[in-house]
């Protein structure tokens, strides 16, 4: 059984679909985690709030927490308190990832 899992989220429904994975994972506790500008940290607390709560809803503590910066690098250091990340890739493919980055392979 995993203690806690991250599970980072960026507002899209792509993202999203890693909170599918959940009922397969023995765990205690969930960390969602949102990266957003400075300016935006209102609103990201705003969107993963009932998150947090559909999530203990179902017996899953989950705890909300956001951050400023870059995405990859905010998501590593969250990934030093919990024991396994659940997240998505877009699935651009080599060339995509090569031109547009990719958070997931960075992480």
């Amino acid at each position: 059984m995993f203690d806690r899992v991250l599970v980072p989220l960026d507002g899209s429904p792509r993202a999203e679909r890693a909170l599918d994975l959940l009922p397969a994972l023995p765990c205690r506790a969930v960390l969602l985690l949102r990266v957003t500008s400075a300016a935006g940290g209102r609103d990201a607390a705003d969107y993963l709030s009932p998150i947090a709560a559909e999530l203990a809803a179902r017996g899953t503590p989950a705890e909300a927490r956001t951050a400023a910066g870059d995405p990859a690098e905010r998501i590593v250091e969250a990934a030093a308190t919990v024991d396994l990340i659940a997240m998505t890739s877009r699935g651009r493919g080599a060339g995509g990832r090569l031109l547009f980055g990719s958070v997931a392979d960075r992480v």
